[in-house]
């Protein structure tokens, strides 16, 4: 954070100041098209509650000392991502200041801003601490990811489906096993997509659309059981899948409008997931006979509870 915080002096500085820079970002966003709000919300709503079931933030919760600290820690992290996303905006208003023709250089793409920035309008040490902190950021998100994934993949698949009576030396064996597996997978996929950050999008909407329903009621609804969470993941899972994916070269099954640059004007990331929520609560009530539900306590919880449940309680007795 700090590293970004450095590059923003000698970029405004490179700019002749950052009330140029304001002005001239104002007068081409009073230019462009005009915004279009559903899919804003649905993007902001996907950004904020589609964060808070990613196994990497429970990694942190779980190892917090008692439940107090976990909540004083998640809101001064709240307030953390926001100072943290300021010098990046910064750096983009600052970047319409910038003269591009003169320094021999194209207009570059929005996704391609900051490198730009610091290649052109800061000095190489600047720039060499701001990749520093860029590349240190990523690596830092890319081993937590890999680990999150590979511990959740030995713990709920390795474990019940292949030896479920692995002790922790087999389990730790497993994990470094598939670490090595995802790291060769995330490469090839990060060497054949287009955008890494169309990729985390993507994901970070299935998590909203499938996932954010499941923790929610599993946490809140006492009712809630496995035949329930089963049809909610299914139900958000087909309608966001419905709505086509470019990335993934799926077709659009649902007549959604759109407007003139190809943005839905309808929240379907939102709906699908409201939809899950929706669905898992009422099933859950409809087969509460066939299905009783289960509480997050004892092993019974660990063995018989929804997935998303169950995927907690592992981590609160582990």
């Amino acid at each position: 954070m700090i590293g970004l915080w450095v590059v923003v002096p000698p970029v405004a500085d490179a700019v002749g100041g950052f009330g140029p820079a304001l002005e001239q970002y104002n007068t081409r966003m009073a230019a462009a098209p005009a915004v279009n709000w559903w899919s804003w919300t649905d993007s902001a709503l996907l950004l904020v509650f589609g964060g808070i079931p990613w196994h990497v933030y429970f990694q942190r919760v779980l190892a917090a000392r008692d439940e107090h600290v976990a909540r004083r820690l998640s809101l001064f992290a709240a307030v953390c991502c926001l100072f943290a996303a300021l010098p990046p905006a910064l750096i983009g208003i600052l970047a319409h200041g910038a003269d591009w023709a003169a320094l021999g250089v194209p207009d570059p793409e929005p996704a391609r801003m900051l490198p730009y920035v610091l290649a052109h309008l800061a000095p190489p040490a600047v720039a060499a601490l701001g990749l520093g902190a860029v590349s240190a950021a990523v690596m830092s998100s890319m081993d937590s990811s890999i680990l999150s994934s590979s511990t959740m993949t030995a713990r709920n698949v390795y474990r019940p489906l292949v030896d479920p009576k692995a002790s922790r030396e087999a389990l730790t064996r497993a994990v470094r096993g598939t670490v090595l597996v995802l790291g060769v997978a995330a490469t090839l996929i990060a060497l054949q997509v287009k955008s890494i950050y169309t990729l985390w999008v993507l994901c970070s909407d299935l998590v909203y659309c499938v996932l954010f329903p499941q923790l929610l009621l599993a946490l809140w609804d006492p009712a809630a059981n496995r035949l329930g969470s089963y049809a909610g993941m299914f139900t958000g899972f087909a309608i966001r899948i419905s709505a086509g994916e470019p990335l993934l070269g799926l077709p659009r099954l649902l007549p959604l409008p759109q407007d003139e640059h190809g943005l839905d004007m309808v929240p379907i990331k939102t709906i699908a997931m409201i939809s899950g929520l929706v669905v898992m609560w009422s099933v859950s009530r409809l087969t509460a006979k066939q299905c009783p539900p289960v509480p997050l306590d004892g092993q019974a919880a660990r063995d018989t509870a929804t997935p998303v449940a169950a995927s907690l309680h592992d981590g609160l007795t582990g």
